[in-house]
């Protein structure tokens, strides 16, 4: 058993669905689905609590048709993060030459010029 499993929670339930509620209305949560500009490959959640903070990480392998190539897109939810919803770095419009190997174990070359 953890010693802050105890302790009472700084956060209610409540305000952590307000923000996921505000971000699908706000068009800030992943969508799912495969439609004519990208498919869906993966999707990957990964939380963590403490009695003072909570995070919501979403990450979606994607395959995007114009680009004809892959991406990673972050969401990240939390009520410690300055912005909620897709991380820029994380995003088919990001400049970025690829992804460091050594940084995501993944490498995907940049899309074609």
């Amino acid at each position: 058993m953890n010693k802050n499993d105890n302790e009472p929670l700084h956060f209610s339930a409540e305000s952590i669905l307000f923000q996921l509620d505000k971000a699908w209305t706000d068009h800030a949560f992943p969508s799912l689905i495969t439609n004519a500009h990208w498919g869906f490959g993966k999707a990957r959640l990964s939380t963590y609590r403490s009695p003072g903070e909570w995070l919501i990480l979403i990450e979606l392998l994607v395959y995007y048709n114009g680009f004809g190539d892959f991406d990673v897109i972050l969401y990240g939810y939390g009520n410690r993060l300055e912005k909620i919803g897709v991380d820029p770095y994380f995003s088919a419009l990001a400049p970025r030459q690829s992804f460091p190997s050594s940084e995501f174990g993944l490498h995907v070359p940049p899309p074609p010029t």
